[in-house]
């Protein structure tokens, strides 16, 4: 008995000095599309998110914003792609009905829910079922150079006077510049003056009234007050307001990190619509760490959707990433209570307009550009070009939902 007893504590001994001292460590492939100081904050999340899991590692991937929506729709249902990944709440409907996403109401529990901003969860919510966690609030607000504009407009025909006197275009300069041609940086005036895309009903509405009048007042902005450049870009509004010839841009947080060092700016609401007396409501997406209906470590990157929108995680999105945070813990710690910026944001998105995370949002966005492409280049009346729009957008919808 004693022999057999010492045989098997040798045993144990050599098994223990054969076998690893720890496990290896679970990876998590992890997609994002930020860049700059937002691309930093997160990184920086997850290397505190290693120190306290040493058995789980993050493998982020980098992916182009305009390509990542794309690369997930192609990628889960083949088992490829990401555990986790962070996007806009907008494609909810369209991944939930593809079986990309994997629900999280089993996961999170009522205490945890109670963190959030309870409009970022109805947001996330699709038929009843929870998809995501959310992260960040994101809307268009007014960004201004100080050296130019001393005081914010509190108005639109403020706006435009201050935007004239800063515009010379001899000399590349403009007082107003935005992406004029897409309907996502146009909807703060579709919505400030009673349009919309789609009804109670989930019905288009997109040749509404109050989007004929907002229509008209873009077309009136581009290319009667001459205020801004031809040919508007992504690349041009970064490029103008961070070499000083742009007075005033309208974008979100996510513009933050491409200003450059040295440009003294401010953030503020955008102005009320004169003429009618309202706020603008432009489109508020939620950001949200998602799970991929496909990973084969369910587990494992639930931990890290629960840490990434977690209070500790989101104080350094907002204080490093300067992004407006939905967890609201977050808002207790004064640096984030008193920040330059992302108050501002916060309350813009409290005037803003959930974008409908319904599928049939997909077949809207192409043709309202359109519409808008042949307003500004003069080529159709508002009302014609959102009649057509209208027409294009029902058939498509008629034709997803056969």
């Amino acid at each position: 008995m004693k022999k057999w007893l010492a045989v098997f504590a040798v045993g144990l001994v050599l098994s223990a000095w054969a076998a690893p001292c720890f496990a290896q460590p679970v990876t998590i492939v992890f997609w994002h599309s930020y860049r700059g100081m937002e691309k930093d904050a997160l990184e920086e999340v997850g290397t505190n998110f290693s120190k306290l899991n040493p058995g789980i590692k993050i493998q982020f991937l980098q992916v182009p914003f305009d390509a990542l929506p794309d690369k997930i729709t192609a990628a889960v249902p083949r088992g490829k792609g990401p555990d986790v990944f962070i996007f806009g709440h907008d494609r909810v409907g369209y991944w939930a009905d593809k079986k990309v996403l994997e629900p999280l109401g089993l996961w999170v529990k009522k205490d945890m829910a109670a963190l959030f901003i309870p409009s970022t969860l109805e947001a996330l919510t699709y038929e009843d079922a929870l998809y995501g966690l959310p992260t960040s609030l994101k809307c268009t607000a007014l960004i201004y150079n100080k050296k130019l504009i001393e005081t914010p407009p509190k108005d639109t025909a403020e706006m435009i006077a201050m935007a004239k006197k800063n515009t010379n275009i001899g000399q590349n300069k403009f007082g107003l510049v935005y992406e004029i041609g897409l309907t996502y940086y146009n909807s703060a005036w579709l919505f400030g003056f009673g349009g919309g895309i789609f009804d109670r009903n989930d019905e288009p509405i997109v040749n509404s009234p109050g989007n004929v009048r907002a229509l008209a007042f873009v077309y009136d902005l581009y290319r009667n007050q001459n205020i801004m450049p031809e040919e508007i870009t992504n690349t041009l509004v970064t490029t103008l307001f961070n070499r000083g010839q742009a007075a005033m841009i309208i974008s979100g947080p996510w513009f933050l990190g491409e200003i450059e060092k040295g440009i003294d700016f401010g953030v503020a609401p955008l102005p009320m619509i004169t003429e009618i007396k309202a706020k603008p409501r432009p489109f508020l997406t939620v950001e949200a760490m998602f799970m991929s209906s496909q990973s084969a470590r369910k587990k494992e990157a639930f931990e890290v959707i629960k840490y990434f929108t977690g209070r500790e995680a989101l104080l350094v999105m907002a204080k490093k990433g300067g992004q407006p945070v939905a967890n609201l813990q977050a808002y207790d710690d004064p640096d984030v209570k008193n920040h330059p910026f992302i108050p501002v944001f916060k309350l813009q998105a409290e005037t803003a307009v959930a974008m409908p995370n319904i599928a049939e949002m997909m077949m809207v966005w192409t043709p309202f550009d359109l519409a808008i492409g042949k307003i500004l280049n003069k080529t159709a009346k508002p009302k014609e070009a959102l009649d057509e729009a209208q027409g294009k957008i029902v058939k498509d919808i008629e034709t997803f939902r056969q």
